[in-house]
């Protein structure tokens, strides 16, 4: 049985999704794994579609897989980071060293948690350079995924990190570069 939801997303799926495979191909996924996202895009768009308003579609999909974009790259990062590699012959020296016990751990969290809520109050045009950044992407890698200069990607990350010292109450700390 099918809906005016259902309508209204079959709609938005057949005009919009070369368009959003597009963008992630712009943003430097390959075109398998640009098909993957553009589904997940539209997995999420299908899901809140009895709150969606039917303004501004471009924009809402474009929000919607820039966040999938981010979220992406944010996973790669720290998959890459926390990977175990470990040898026959180590393999008792890392089993010892694990890294931070429980305390640090849920001290570690909050601060991730308050980070993670300070750059939500950042624009959106913040935050895509912030994330990025902090996804591990170089100034040239941002420059090109968001179609910016890099003196913009350093203005930007620059004025993040003003705005975060000002959400987190500390004076900012001379005029250091990014």
């Amino acid at each position: 049985m099918s809906g005016p939801h259902d309508t209204r997303f079959e709609d938005l799926y057949r005009r919009y999704y070369d368009r959003v495979c597009t963008f992630f191909i712009a943003f430097g996924f390959p075109r398998e794994q640009a098909r993957d996202l553009a589904q997940d895009v539209f997995v999420r768009v299908y899901r809140s579609m009895p709150d969606y308003r039917a303004e501004a579609e471009w924009s809402y999909l474009e929000t919607t897989a820039r966040r999938v974009a981010l979220n992406e790259i944010r996973t790669k990062k720290a998959t890459k980071h926390n990977a175990d590699t470990i040898s026959v012959d180590d393999q008792a020296v890392q089993l010892e060293d694990r890294g931070p016990g429980p305390e640090e751990l849920a001290g570690q969290s909050e601060l991730h948690r308050r980070l993670q809520s300070a750059i939500l109050q950042l624009s959106p045009r913040l935050q895509d350079v912030l994330r990025l950044y902090l996804a591990g992407l170089s100034y040239q890698d941002i420059e090109m995924t968001l179609g910016i200069s890099e003196d913009a990607v350093k203005t930007r990350l620059r004025e993040a990190r003003v705005r975060l010292r000002d959400i987190f109450g500390e004076a900012p700390e001379g005029n250091e570069s990014p």
